[in-house]
């Protein structure tokens, strides 16, 4: 959803400036571009053959060196339309509606506390800001993040990454940036829940980092429901005796001779392989 905010005229051309409001959910963070392509359409570290991608779907990127932001602004300068005492403002954005919208572009800055994978280091979080806002790069800095190494099963090293990353964030979250850090796992278990946005993600559609009777009455707790459901028939029912294996890997082993269905569904629609053995079918009339 959106509302519109300001109409002004620049060079001869209506300029739309929004601000987007939605329901229980602020921005979508996506992995890749791709991904981030189709949720745009429908409703990692962004790499320098994205950025076509991103600014015609106005999506932010995850930046982690000076090198992408230079692309990144140079492409942006070469793309946009309005530009104003080197300042540029807007990138043109379809919407299914055929109306457009002109946003101003942003990034997020991506710290590494401890994970190793993604991310700047903390020394060079103060000169990636600095040029983030260089004005005649025409960009801002949406928020800044860190990811989690092992938020569910090791609370000391996660509340390490935590302070790292408020330590290196201080100055920052002093001058209004947002910050978030919370995956599913630390949305559980309540680390860094209490900053500006969290990342639930497969705590969305029901997986969890663990199917232990305690990992799901805390999930109970926290009043979250599955935003997915797989609704199928069976089309194979058949009657398997005990010490027939079952399924890829043959992971299952009957125990006693049991009814086995079948159903018309797999990865390849998108149903997890780390479902395997976890099934809750209640109903089969």
């Amino acid at each position: 959803m959106y509302r519109r905010k300001t109409v002004k005229k620049y060079k001869g051309e209506t300029v739309k400036k929004y601000s987007w409001k939605t329901v229980k959910m602020y921005r979508r963070k996506r992995s890749t571009s791709t991904e981030g392509r189709r949720s745009r359409c429908a409703g990692g570290n962004c790499v320098e053959g994205d950025i076509d991608a991103m600014l015609e779907y106005n999506l932010t990127p995850t930046v982690a060196t000076l090198h992408f932001i230079e692309k990144w602004t140079d492409r942006l300068t070469r793309s946009c339309k309005a530009k104003s005492a080197n300042v540029i403002y807007f990138v043109k954005h379809s919407s299914h509606n055929n109306l457009f919208l002109y946003l101003q572009p942003q990034i997020t800055i991506e710290v590494d506390t401890g994970m190793s994978r993604n991310g700047c280091q903390s020394h060079e979080l103060p000169h990636l800001m600095k040029v983030g806002y260089i004005s005649s790069y025409g960009i801002s800095v949406h928020s800044i993040m860190t990811h989690f190494s092992q938020p569910w099963d090791d609370p000391t090293f996660t509340q390490q990454q935590l302070d790292r990353f408020l330590e290196a964030t201080k100055l920052y979250r002093s001058q209004g940036i947002k910050v978030h850090v919370a995956s599913s796992s630390a949305i559980i278990r309540g680390y860094g829940t209490d900053l500006d946005f969290v990342r639930p993600g497969s705590l969305i559609y029901g997986l969890l980092p663990d199917y232990k009777p305690q990992v799901l009455s805390i999930v109970q707790a926290l009043g979250t429901t599955p935003a997915l459901s797989w609704l199928a028939r069976p089309c194979l029912v058949k009657t398997l005796e005990a010490g027939r294996k079952v399924g890829y890997n043959q992971k299952f082993k009957l125990k006693k001779r049991e009814i086995i269905a079948t159903f018309s569904f797999g990865y390849g629609d998108g149903y997890s392989t780390q479902l395997s053995g976890h099934g809750v079918l209640t109903d089969v009339n």
